[in-house]
């Protein structure tokens, strides 16, 4: 399975006036050193965790569903699935309704019936979600939400 970036976060995690008043600097000489310094720096930990440290948009590819129904997502935590499509022989996508999955936000998983939705056939054998994850707080907090109903 393979993660492929589609949208980068729009904010880094630590705004620039945030890491330039931590490091006491006052000019702006630095800056696009020290901005790219926060950027790596949450690449840094983004990669070494598996966990998206602010929302982004991923897609991810498949060969194949998974024979147990469940697809962990990564990176996590899952906000939400945004589209589910499958090739076909000629290589034309076919829409998948989001709706025969089940996301679980504290787990960061899909969970889907495997026999209820169309396999690709072996020459193309992809499979592509497109999805959104987004900082852990606020997974908890949506997922809580969604538990009180």
């Amino acid at each position: 399975m393979a993660s492929i970036l589609l949208a980068p976060p729009a904010v880094e995690p630590l705004s620039l006036a945030e890491a330039k008043a931590f490091l006491h600097l006052d000019t702006a000489d630095d800056d696009p050193l020290i901005a790219a310094f926060i950027s790596a720096a949450r690449l840094h930990v983004e990669t070494q965790t598996g966990l998206a440290l602010v929302t982004q948009s991923w897609r991810m590819v498949l060969d194949c569903w998974p024979a147990n129904g469940r697809i962990a997502v990564r990176p996590a935590p899952l906000q939400a699935l945004v589209a589910a499509r499958v090739f076909d022989f000629d290589g034309e996508a076919r829409a998948i309704d989001i709706q025969a999955f089940v996301p679980d936000a504290s787990t960061s998983t899909l969970s889907f019936m495997p026999w209820a939705l169309p396999m690709p056939p072996p020459a193309s054998s992809s499979i592509l979600r497109s999805v959104l994850a987004t900082r852990r707080a606020t997974c908890r907090s949506q997922y809580a939400r969604r538990s009180e109903l």
